[in-house]
């Protein structure tokens, strides 16, 4: 049985690190880190839907109840998010899913979001965390393999992920959970700091170990808002499984959540 367990009230329970700096243009009291994350999963879920034989016409209705619940911290962004339900409302859009990743960046920007961790990751710790929390789920190897529960909707397979996602991106799927899955919030029951390690851990445990001397180190900070698919772009390809585990410490910021 699907359990919706991304939450869309999208109330700040206490001052979270990671809102806005409360500018008079944005509503108070609003999580706007998860409103950007439930437009991004809006895109993603319809375009996993659209690769489903009736997958679209089954997610559509809570797809359209995520956007219709999900408040705009200014006019333009407001306007965004009603065009979003209009093409969601219409024939198959192959352009929906970056538009809302076009929006939900938009929000981040708009909102003086903090997107990065406040500490250097532990990956030790990660690993720790991921025993703890999550390879009930997903499996003692993150592969969505022999889960000690079985879920409708699989678990899905972290280590083999499909989308070019960023660590910053599995952080708010960590914090804010899944849409029409049994993939809960741990916004309460991790801290952020116990939600970086984790999401660093598994970006490093996609990789062999590092076997490329005198490989580029880059920040936590840089780390957080690149994709595998950025990185490769930036430092040789296998230079990425030493990138991803031997990084320097985040610039100070307040921590996401």
């Amino acid at each position: 049985m699907r359990a919706a367990a991304f939450a869309v009230l999208f109330a700040c329970r206490n001052a979270a690190p990671g809102a806005p700096d409360g500018g008079r243009a944005l509503q108070p009291g609003v999580d706007w880190a998860q409103v950007a994350a439930s437009v991004y999963l809006a895109g993603e879920e319809y375009q996993e839907s659209r690769e489903l034989e009736g997958g679209l016409e089954r997610r559509r209705p809570a797809i359209e109840r995520l956007l219709a619940q999900t408040p705009a911290p200014d006019a333009e962004v407001a306007r965004d998010i009603a065009e979003l339900q209009r093409r969601l409302r219409g024939p198959v859009d192959y352009e929906f899913p970056l538009e809302c990743k076009h929006v939900a960046a938009h929000i981040e920007e708009r909102a003086k979001l903090s997107r990065t961790p406040a500490s250097k990751p532990s990956l030790e710790h990660g690993a720790q965390v991921y025993a703890a929390a999550c390879a009930a789920c997903h499996g003692k190897a993150a592969d969505g393999e022999q889960p000690r529960v079985t879920l409708d909707p699989p678990a899905a397979d972290l280590l083999h992920a499909e989308k070019s996602w960023r660590p910053y991106d599995m952080f708010a799927r960590v914090t804010y959970g899944g849409l029409e899955t049994a993939m809960p919030s741990f916004g309460d029951a991790l801290s952020a700091q116990d939600r970086w390690d984790l999401v660093f851990w598994l970006f490093a445990s996609r990789w062999p170990p590092c076997a490329r001397p005198n490989a580029p180190v880059l920040s936590a900070s840089e780390l957080a808002l690149s994709s595998d698919f950025d990185l490769s772009n930036k430092v040789p390809y296998d230079a990425i499984a030493c990138v991803r585990r031997n990084f320097t410490a985040p610039a100070p910021s307040p921590a996401a959540r």
